[in-house]
């Protein structure tokens, strides 16, 4: 299902004060997650990988930590997880666009392709994608220090670097896997305070029922 877009205009109407140009100070957060699949949609000015790396991610990392977080998650989706009921809204989404033609066996090219719509439109090209990100920051953090955690959410169980971390029970369990980055956010909410840096405005109601179900745990107890 995809939430009809007039939402956030009527959100905005009613509840003004829930929006803020800074992080209010008592609002610290403890764990900031990036949504990574958003940082794929990269601008015409990136022209290289290296810049791609940097600009989309290395420095969306720091200004996580930059916060005062001692925690930074990248989530990626995990297609294994991703429910079948997605599939009408992905077909949707690739019958607008023509898709490039990349096959399992391919390498990324030297520089990025000119038409990275079309690219990043094919999944195995765009999962190549993530594997080099993912693989360039491991390099990046190996050696993070200041009791700083940085944790990459792709696929199986989160790569955990620096500062060693516990991770929610329902990473140990396969049915409560999760495929998507707006639904994986929520399991870390239970680390502290978090933060999620997206323009998908699919978080907003799901962080609307977890504050609810929140404030009526804390009612029963």
């Amino acid at each position: 299902m995809t939430i009809d877009s007039g939402w956030i205009r009527i959100l905005k109407q009613n509840c003004p004060n829930a929006f803020a140009d800074k992080i209010p100070v008592a609002s610290k957060p403890h764990v900031v997650f990036i949504d990574g699949q958003i940082k794929l949609m990269k601008s015409e000015k990136i022209r290289t990988w290296e810049q791609f790396v940097r600009i989309q991610f290395t420095s969306t990392v720091e200004r996580a930590f930059s916060t005062g977080a001692r925690v930074v998650v990248l989530g990626f989706d995990n297609y294994l997880h991703v429910p079948v009921s997605k599939a009408p809204t992905q077909r949707k989404r690739s019958s607008k666009i023509e898709t490039m033609e990349f096959g399992p066996d391919f390498e990324l090219p030297s520089i990025i392709p000119e038409s990275w719509p079309m690219a990043i439109r094919n999944r195995t090209f765009k999962s190549k994608v993530v594997r080099m990100v993912c693989t360039n920051l491991a390099k990046q953090y190996k050696d993070i220090d200041g009791g700083r955690t940085l944790v990459i959410d792709w696929m199986d169980k989160p790569c955990v670097i620096g500062a060693p971390l516990n991770l929610p029970p329902c990473f140990e369990c396969q049915e409560s896997k999760r495929g998507e980055c707006d639904i994986k956010a929520f399991n870390y909410a239970d680390l502290g305070p978090l933060l999620i840096i997206s323009t998908d405005g699919d978080y907003v109601p799901m962080a609307i029922v977890q504050m609810e179900r929140a404030r009526q745990a804390g009612k029963q107890q």
